[in-house]
């Protein structure tokens, strides 16, 4: 493990682009089936079991995420690396950086929720990344979900 500190969950969801959008559709099909299922009076319970089913779906892909994220906490190469391009549009954006792995050069990106956090990043910055030892084109911002 990259020294003691863990990822939080509350970071992940925060910053995460899937992580986020995973949890708002989990909280809204739940709002929705709890709607329906006791205050509408015409029920559809198809569309409830639907709504039911996706949300399972969104909590699967909300919890890969999660674990996705730990496995670079874990298993991942500490490492540095400079902020190319940095873009926005509304809420959502991405943090695209150079870095340099096993002597060759990788740029990735970050898909991050437009955050106090992720606006304080500038193009030139040299950041703290964990990199996929076994993909060194995948790799995460670290403080991002500090």
């Amino acid at each position: 493990m990259i020294n003691n500190k863990r990822s939080s969950f509350f970071q992940i969801v925060q910053n995460d682009v899937p992580a986020c959008f995973a949890t708002i559709f989990f909280i809204m099909s739940w709002g929705y089936y709890i709607y329906e299922a006791f205050f509408s009076k015409n029920h559809y319970w198809g569309f409830l079991v639907t709504f039911f089913c996706l949300s399972i779906i969104s909590l699967m892909v909300l919890l890969w995420r999660y674990k996705n994220i730990l496995t670079f906490f874990e298993d991942g190469v500490e490492s540095k690396a400079i902020i190319d391009r940095i873009g926005f549009f509304r809420d959502r954006g991405e943090i695209a950086y150079i870095h340099i792995y096993g002597g060759n050069k990788y740029l990735s990106v970050n898909a991050v929720m437009k955050t106090k956090r992720t606006r304080m990043f500038d193009i030139g910055e040299e950041i703290d990344i964990l990199i996929d030892r076994n993909n060194p084109k995948r790799a995460i911002i670290r403080n991002l979900y500090l």
